[in-house]
């Protein structure tokens, strides 16, 4: 480990954690600067010294992480910290959380005529609305697209710390980024998927609610929907087809292969969390909560 300059490469302003006022103002932590965070690397710099225990709790939230660095726990000041395996173990967590909540989520499909609950807005309390049992048939409702946002919503939850998701997101701003899977075999684990129904559905079935549906991949060849649970593939590619086939408005039918003809059914595009960017929004957010409201910040060892 030593100190690089490079570290500031692509960092638009190396004084944010000082309001841009570096002056009057200094890092309440005063120990951890860090670098823009991608998929593929990421650095932290120590501005004293200090330990690895420190570093990956602000990160992780667990200072038990430090032993995934791999050095020595005493940190030297001018320090250079690769974190990227700090990175990894968030994620996974995250993938495992929302991967768990499939199965927990005790939220209903709305009622006829019923407004969606949509999932938007969510705080941490109404996210865990969705998942308390004892509110019965005063459960909050969403379609499926809700449900996976609620889903990955509540992941994130809990993977942090009380109070933090409140602090940083809504669900319209949880960091999530869509990427290309070519077929849905490719996603991971936790990942986020959609397959578009004939689109002539919406034609014939107006204000129907199989127009497409959201997944998530919970394990190999399973992908849970919301509200019918974990289910193969072929399963959800009858669904749809079978839905589109029922009587409706036009005498129209169709199969999966004229949907995929179509250029319907796998969408081709999964979404999830941003790892590397709700990384550094947590690691500032932790590191800069000040002593004044908060109190001294936990520094582990």
């Amino acid at each position: 480990m030593s100190r690089d300059s490079s570290i500031f490469l692509g960092v638009s302003n190396i004084y944010a954690y000082a309001v841009s006022a570096p002056v009057n103002y200094t890092d309440p932590s005063g120990y951890w600067i860090r670098d823009n965070w991608s998929a593929s690397s990421g650095f932290a710099l120590a501005e004293q010294d200090d330990t690895l225990a420190h570093l990956a709790y602000l990160i992780t939230g667990d200072s038990r992480d430090q032993i995934l660095l791999n050095a020595p726990n005493t940190i030297t000041k001018g320090d250079r910290v690769n974190i990227t395996p700090l990175l990894d173990v968030f994620e996974k967590r995250i993938r495992k959380n929302v991967v768990n909540n499939t199965t927990l989520i005790k939220g209903r499909f709305p009622r006829e005529n019923e407004t969606d609950y949509y999932g938007s807005n969510l705080t941490e309390l109404r996210v865990n609305a969705f998942f308390d049992a004892s509110l019965g048939d005063a459960a909050p409702a969403c379609d499926c697209w809700g449900g996976a946002t609620v889903v990955l919503a509540k992941g994130l939850i809990d993977t942090l710390k009380r109070g933090e998701f409140d602090q940083l997101y809504t669900s319209s701003s949880m960091q999530i980024i869509s990427y290309s899977a070519d077929t849905i075999d490719n996603m991971k684990l936790g990942d986020w998927g959609n397959i578009a129904n004939d689109s002539r559905y919406i034609a014939k079935h107006p204000g129907g609610d199989m127009q497409s549906v959201n997944l998530i991949k919970v394990d190999e060849g399973q992908y849970w929907v919301y509200p019918m649970g974990a289910k193969s593939y072929l399963y959800l590619q009858g669904s749809l087809v079978t839905a589109f086939n029922a009587p409706g408005k036009l005498n129209i039918s169709t199969d999966w292969n004229a949907i995929v003809n179509e250029g319907r059914g796998w969408a081709g595009l999964v979404r999830f969390f941003n790892i590397p960017a709700i990384g550094m929004d947590i690691f500032d957010y932790r590191k800069n909560r000040l002593d004044s409201t908060f109190g001294s910040i936990m520094r582990p060892r």
